[in-house]
């Protein structure tokens, strides 16, 4: 059919092919071109900034971590009683907060956060588990962190009134140990009289038997203060509550010892095998009330110490187990944004891939067209020049015969003219 076309006919056809040939190829490379940058658009503008947001969320959960190990450290007062830092560090805590909270919301409801713009996650395994993130978050890593506040300000005031416990016990005890002094002088000085006064031998043997004892108990008395005061130090240093318990008994020991020795100072009495008797000296015995005295003010505050170091202890023990607490919620937070962190950049991956795929399929059905689109032209070119060709030929050839008809006559013509000139 196309053989029977007109020349013309046939160049405006083959003219229409090429055009439609060079349309295609316009058209794929259009296609190309809007597939890539599609999918450069959804890595750009939406996949990447799931990642960032993904990755926000971790760093303010390892940012609430480290608050609380810093908070840790500064209620944790056994240790470091530098508490000046609480208020910055909960501010901080609860910055971090927001920050997670806000690209946690960024991730689910889309928005924009500090110029970048967050498209709404369509990733429904990636939205649960980021869901998921701020269940845990808000139910569990911020009540452990507020925990650990509460429980680090108990410690704080259970440390302040430990210590007040041991200075006013220290004050008291000064005074004690000045009391046991001055009775151990004092009985020291009467022996020293009595003897002086003694003018035979019984009444320096009586003196001997019945005053120098006395001497033993305000030594002992004496040691048994230094000895009680050496475990209340103990016990001010104990960091658990066996220590303090492993240090009672001793201090206990050393309160019996005293009570034992003041006791047979006043009242008489055998101890260890020695027998004491009471003094009759009122000198010795104002002294030694007023020791006892000040020893029953000493067992009181020195109760008060070692209340308040335990109480302290108990503190210490319950932020040991809020930090704990938030140690253990915060990994598995971790881990829970480790698994949204490899979504994203799963996601990311797999739009980049695509964009991929879309620029190579781009790339060979542009090249693919384009081939094509020589071959056909060629063949076009080859096939209208061999049809005008052949067309030319036969005008060609038609010229020819004519011309050669036309010299026939003329010889035909000319050898008439011959004739008749002759017949003439």
């Amino acid at each position: 059919m196309f053989k029977n076309q007109k020349l013309g006919t046939k160049i405006i056809l083959g003219f229409l092919a090429v055009v439609a040939l060079v349309c295609v190829a316009g058209v794929t490379g259009y296609w190309g071109v809007q597939t890539v940058g599609k999918a450069l658009h959804v890595v750009a503008n939406e996949e990447a900034p799931i990642a960032d947001a993904s990755m926000e969320m971790m760093l303010a959960v390892g940012e609430g971590k480290m608050l609380g190990d810093e908070l840790k450290g500064v209620t944790t007062v056994i240790v470091n009683e530098d508490a000046s830092k609480i208020e910055g560090i909960v501010k901080a805590f609860n910055d971090a907060t927001t920050k997670f909270d806000t690209w946690a919301n960024a991730i689910l409801e889309g928005g924009e956060i500090e110029g970048e713009t967050i498209i709404k996650t369509d990733n429904a395994e990636l939205a649960s588990f980021t869901r998921e993130a701020q269940k845990l978050h808000d139910e569990q890593f911020q009540p452990a962190f507020n925990s650990l506040k509460e429980t680090g300000q108990k410690l704080i005031t259970a440390k302040a009134a430990a210590d007040k416990a041991m200075k006013d016990m220290e004050s008291v005890c000064n005074s004690l140990v000045q009391a046991a002094e001055s009775f151990e002088l004092t009985v020291g000085e009467e022996i020293g009289n009595s003897l002086k006064a003694a003018d035979t031998a019984d009444k320096t043997k009586q003196v001997v038997t019945e005053e120098v004892p006395l001497a033993d108990c305000a030594m002992e008395a004496k040691f048994a203060v230094v000895q009680s005061r050496m475990a209340l130090e103990e016990i001010a240093q104990a960091t658990t509550e066996n220590e303090i318990t492993e240090i009672l008994s001793n201090y206990e020991k050393s309160i019996n010892d005293f009570d034992k020795w003041i006791t047979a100072a006043l009242q008489g009495g055998e101890i260890d095998g020695n027998k004491i008797v009471a003094t009759d000296n009122d000198k010795i015995r104002r002294v030694a009330d007023q020791l006892d005295k000040e020893h029953e003010n000493f067992q009181k505050a020195a109760l008060d110490t070692i209340r308040a170091r335990g109480n302290m202890i108990t503190e210490a023990k319950s932020a040991e187990q809020a930090i704990a607490k938030l140690d253990e919620v915060g990994g598995t937070m971790t881990t829970l944004l480790v698994k949204i962190e490899g979504l994203a950049g799963d996601e990311m991956t797999k739009a980049k891939e695509d964009g991929q795929v879309a620029k190579t399929t781009a790339i060979w059905s542009l090249v693919t067209i384009v081939v094509a689109s020589i071959i056909t032209g060629l063949l076009i070119g080859i096939f209208l020049t061999r049809s005008i060709t052949k067309i030319l030929n036969r005008i060609v050839a038609a010229l020819s015969e004519g011309a050669e008809q036309v010299a026939s006559a003329s010889g035909q013509v000319s050898s008439a003219s011959q004739s008749l000139a002759e017949g003439a």
